[in-house]
Formats: structure tokens, sequence, C-alpha cells
């Protein structure tokens, strides 16, 4: 077996990785032709899901949250998204979707995406913000409004802020620690309230200063060869001490080939990129299975711990 993941790519491959799952949007569609675009117009609701004891059905003090499309997605209605107590507050799409649309309103971006993933049990609308900002002459990131309305007990509205670099389609978290990304929750159990996110969103330039002000100091500091090895085996542990893992010894081949090589050479600015190229482009993964775990799983971890690495080594550099 080939010890590298394929690193083959082509100008088609440099997209935001959200392109192959959700509906592209365009300019000025209302709110109805949204969710009717991108298959989001369906609601939830709530019903009293049984037990059998006894031979006798016997309700639970739980609501069960159900897919509800009136037969229009006949795949997905009927389907159990969650179960809820009775005080949970669900939030429609088209609640989300409306709070969004305020903000392109008054200006401060565009409509770009919308989707669902987990049948349903994850709704997310992306915006484009109009504040994108560029390092190293020509390096260019742009950054989004993702905001994610999950039918799920237990979860929050979760809105954050994603930089996608242009050159390669590698979308950068601002998560650089608890404090350094913009992830608003709401609570289910209190009615929706757009005010409070509305004013909790204008921390998002800030945040994007912050990122650039990363990004730079990466691109500024010497990462000698067999840092960058020791880096990628960190972000890429092999299963043995012994050993190279593939996903290592692949950002190791690709780091002066990967899309934006050309950038801040030999700085930590490039090893990171390497990593996020891989997660975000290489390997055979549905579509759907790979943002579901860049947006909610485990390899936004690792591109949150990625990026904290990078730091750490460009510090000691």
């Amino acid at each position: 077996m080939n010890d590298l993941i394929n690193t083959t790519w082509t100008k088609q491959d440099i997209k935001p990785v959200w392109s192959d799952v959700g509906t592209k949007l365009a300019p000025g569609m209302s709110s109805e032709d949204i969710l009717r675009a991108a298959s989001l117009d369906w609601h939830v609701i709530k019903a009293q899901p049984y037990y059998e004891y006894d031979g006798i059905l016997k309700p639970t003090s739980k609501q069960a949250l159900i897919f509800d499309s009136k037969g229009k997605y006949e795949d997905y209605d009927g389907q159990e998204l969650s179960v809820v107590s009775d005080g949970w507050e669900e939030v429609q799409n088209h609640e989300a979707l409306d709070f969004v649309m305020k903000f392109i309103e008054h200006g401060f971006m565009t409509m770009d995406s919308a989707g669902f993933v987990k049948s349903g049990r994850l709704v997310w609308f992306v915006a484009k913000l109009n504040d994108s900002f560029e390092v190293f002459g020509g390096d260019r990131i742009d950054s989004y409004l993702l905001f994610t309305n999950p039918h799920i007990y237990g979860t929050t509205l979760d809105i954050r802020l994603i930089p996608n670099r242009l050159e390669c389609g590698n979308q950068l978290t601002l998560e650089i620690s608890k404090k350094g990304d913009l992830n608003v929750k709401l609570n289910h159990r209190r009615k929706f309230d757009p005010d409070f996110v509305r004013v909790a969103l204008m921390e998002a330039r800030s945040k994007i200063l912050n990122y650039k002000r990363t990004a730079e100091f990466l691109g500024s500091r010497k990462a000698s060869p067999e840092m960058v090895q020791r880096y990628f085996m960190d972000v890429f542990p092999a299963s043995s001490k012994d050993k190279v893992s593939r996903q290592a010894k692949t950002a190791m081949a690709i780091l002066t080939t990967q899309p934006g090589n050309e950038y801040a050479k030999g700085t930590w600015w490039q090893p990171y990129n390497a990593v996020t190229w891989i997660t975000d482009h290489l390997g055979n993964i549905d579509p759907e299975q790979r943002l579901t775990s860049l947006w909610y799983g485990l390899q936004r971890t690792r591109k949150i711990a990625a990026l904290e690495a990078a730091r750490q080594y460009a510090e000691d550099a």
C-alpha cells in the first residue's frame, strides 16, 4: 500500500469545503427561495414517545423531535431527530434564517450557501462577511459566518467565524484559544433572542484582526525541517512511537507543493496550512462526513490543536 494519501489536485479542488454538500445561493434570494433551494423548507414537530409495559403502551415524560415536510422529503419524514424535555424551545429553520437575513439587510454580509447534515439534525447557513485581509503580499483570507441550528437535545445555537484561505480553499479556524473563537451559543430552553447574538457578533472584526496577527506571526518565524517533521508527528501521531503516520508523511511530501506554497516560504505558516490542506481536501472521504467532522467533530479539534502547536513551535524558533 502507498505510504502517502493521494496528493493529486487540480484547480477545481480549490473551493470551500461546504460547496460539495450545501446549495450555492444566488444574490438577492428571498428567505422562502433560500429554504426551498437548500431543501430546508420543513419543520420539526414534537411528538409523544411511548413505551410498552406488560402489553400496554404508556407515554414517556419526554418529547421526540420529528422531521416533518408534509411528504416533500419522504426519505426523511417521520425520522426522530432527538428526544427533548417538555420545556425545550425549538428553533425552526425559518427562524434561524430570519436571524441571518437581519445581518444581510444591514449590509454586514451576503448569503453564500445553506444545507443540512446528519439527516437534518444539523442545519447550517454560511454567509460571507464584508471583512477579508491579505498577508505576505497576496495570500487572501475571506471570512464567513457559519450559523448552525441543531435539532438535537443538549446542543445550542452555534455561530462561528470561518476564515477561508482563497489560495487553497482551506478553512482556517479562529479558535486559537477558547477566547479566540467567535462562538456564540444560546440555550434552547429560552426563546430565540437575535438581539443577544447580534451584540455578541460585533466582536467579529476584532477576532479577524487577531487571526491576521497570528498568521503574520507564523509567517515571520523560520521552520527547520527537523522541527517541521516533529510538528507533523505531533499533529498526526502514529499508532507506534517508532513509526511515522501516513498523514505525517503526506504532510512532509506536500509541504513545498501545496496550493499557496509560495507565500511565507520556510516559515511556520506553511506547515500549518499543510495540515489544513490534508484535513480539508485529501483522502477518499464522503463530502458530508468530511464537512461534519471539519465543523463539528474530530477534524475540527485536530486543526485547533494544530494551530496552537504551530504557534508554540514558532515561539520557540
